[in-house]
């Protein structure tokens, strides 16, 4: 018999898997953000 039941089990995999998305959105805005800075300043 498993210890925690499967709904808490399906509610702590759906906010890892939001956990996660949000980290690769959070990293990809900021690495097109410092990549954009650099394109901009190559053009001035």
């Amino acid at each position: 018999m498993s210890v925690i039941p499967w709904p808490y089990r399906l509610l702590a995999l759906t906010a890892l898997g939001v956990a996660l998305v949000g980290f690769g959105w959070i990293k990809g805005a900021t690495s097109s953000a410092e990549s954009w800075t650099v394109v901009v300043k190559a053009v001035n």
